[in-house]
């Protein structure tokens, strides 16, 4: 069973968690803050473990895929580790991505409106590939 592994657990990153346990993944959320009441009864509803207030490295480092919190900076000790060590890290938005046929406004096309030297169409064109 291959196992992802959360990082951050809130409304977010519990909906990932939650996601991938139902899609038959092996699942563990971890959150360097405190995790809200609400996030922690969801993911014990669906028998998720999780930690909260630190990062257990060896919790996380045998992780086959990581689904981090868009507030984890990238270089961030952890992340440069798991990169080091080939682990795929993907976004909460990629990971349910995989999972709907609904449209999905890339994040690359969402970076490109702030990049003033692109064409309106080429970031529709990031947008819709």
């Amino acid at each position: 069973m291959k196992r992802i592994v959360i990082l951050g657990a809130g409304e977010s990153g519990a909906g990932a968690a939650v996601l991938a346990k139902v899609k038959g993944f092996e699942t563990f959320v971890s959150d360097m803050s405190a995790i809200k009441d609400k996030y922690k009864e969801l993911l014990d509803s669906h028998h998720i473990a999780w930690e909260e207030g630190h990062h257990t490295e060896e919790l996380i480092l045998n992780a086959d895929e990581v689904i981090k919190s868009p507030g984890i900076p990238n270089d961030a000790p952890l992340i440069l580790k798991l990169k080091a060590q080939g682990t795929p890290i993907i976004s909460e938005i990629e990971f349910a991505g995989r999972y709907t046929d609904a449209k999905i406004i890339r994040e690359q096309a969402l970076s490109a409106f702030q990049d003033v030297s692109m064409s309106q169409e080429e970031v529709l064109d990031l947008m819709f590939e």
